[in-house]
């Protein structure tokens, strides 16, 4: 599916640079304190993942949730309409 970004690419780019700030030889754009996509999910606990369908980061919830699952864990996803 396609959808529309409210924040643009660039935006986030600029803004991961701020948070990066002058850490940038130390620090990696995929270390998992900056999502819980670039980490590990083995031993975790059951997880409950509610994301909104037309939120920005409903596909961020979703892939936490197929990559917690693959590594064991058992998973509740909620995906609710009108939900933010």
């Amino acid at each position: 599916r396609q959808t529309e970004l409210l924040i643009p690419v660039t935006v986030i780019s600029s803004s991961m640079n701020l948070i990066l700030d002058g850490n940038h030889s130390r620090l990696d754009r995929n270390d998992s304190r900056y999502s819980p996509l670039f980490g590990s999910f083995e031993h975790f606990p059951p997880m409950y993942v509610s994301v909104g369908k037309t939120e920005i980061l409903e596909d961020d919830g979703t892939r936490v949730a197929e990559k917690a699952r693959r590594q064991g864990v058992d998973v509740t996803l909620v995906a609710g309409e009108h939900m933010i």
